[in-house]
């Protein structure tokens, strides 16, 4: 992967991140997925419910919600269970259904690809600060 690709990826992710945080967000407080713990934005992750290596799925808001840090790196097990029964909450099952079956496509983004990408975060960010 060219040094570049990663550069831009990299600071795709951290715009999507903030984000979907900002938009599930109420006064700067979020609610993780999976405990349902509420912290403040800053202290919160983006939490993939199919991991961010399926990028056909990296950047689609049904698939990435705010997760507190404890959940999102150290509780796999419990709280994927946890990020799925909420998740069908949210969204239907129908669509929890159809994330999973998404998450064999093969994708792959190109350069200029990311760099729409890191135009339209940048703008939608500025929308929501």
């Amino acid at each position: 992967m060219s040094s570049e690709r990663q550069r831009l990826i990299k600071r795709c992710d951290a715009l999507f991140s903030l984000i979907r945080r900002h938009e599930e967000s109420i006064d700067g407080y979020c609610r993780c997925i999976s405990c349902n713990t509420i912290k403040q934005i800053k202290e919160m992750d983006n939490g993939h419910y199919i991991g961010r290596g399926c990028m056909f799925l990296r950047y689609d808001p049904r698939n990435a919600w705010p997760q507190c840090r404890k959940c999102n790196s150290f509780q796999s097990g419990l709280s994927i269970h946890n990020y799925r029964e909420n998740l069908i909450k949210k969204l239907g099952l129908e669509v929890v259904e159809e994330l999973e079956t998404l998450r064999h496509r093969p994708f792959k983004y190109s350069i200029e690809e990311l760099k729409d990408l890191r135009k339209q975060f940048n703008k939608r960010l500025k929308e929501l600060e």
